[in-house]
């Protein structure tokens, strides 16, 4: 028998081909998508943690509040990690130091503040004076970046 045009099952591989095709490319582009914006804020998060690192160095450093730092970990053990807390944090450093340090502006249509801010402490270990401070902010869909900071006291 000589056959001219397409079966039904010619047409529906045709279709299923060109379906996979579709999906695959959608989720191509989804996908490309998610992860420029990811990249997007992981860049805006680690400039804003480098700046709050640098804003956190210059404060402790500075002497008239160094002895503020000693009095924040006075009571731990050497080698022990204290987080910085919004709420404790105008107990031992200046009020606007805290603001400053927990209510970033605005950046890049995402707000940084003491929800995907966290500021952890580590006391020196013996008579070392360098006291680590670590700065994690929490961007896109639970995923951080950290930087560490050396503060000489």
């Amino acid at each position: 028998m000589n056959h001219k045009g397409l079966t039904i099952i010619e047409a529906l591989a045709g279709i299923l081909i060109l379906s996979f095709v579709m999906v695959g490319t959608m989720t191509i582009l989804i996908n490309s998508r998610t992860q420029s914006k990811a990249t997007e804020e992981y860049l805006i998060a680690s400039q804003v943690a480098i700046m709050l690192s640098n804003y956190v160095t210059t404060y402790m450093t500075d002497d008239a509040h160094s002895a503020d730092l000693k009095s924040f970990m006075e009571g731990y053990a050497s080698g022990v990690s204290r987080d910085l807390l919004p709420n404790t944090c105008g107990t031992y450093f200046d009020h606007d130091f805290c603001t400053n340090l927990f209510s970033q502006p605005p950046i890049g249509g995402r707000t940084y503040n003491h929800e995907n801010i966290f500021i952890s402490v580590v006391k020196p270990i013996n008579a070392q004076s360098i006291i680590k401070v670590t700065i994690t902010i929490n961007y896109f869909s639970h995923r951080m970046t950290s930087v560490e900071a050396f503060v000489n006291v």
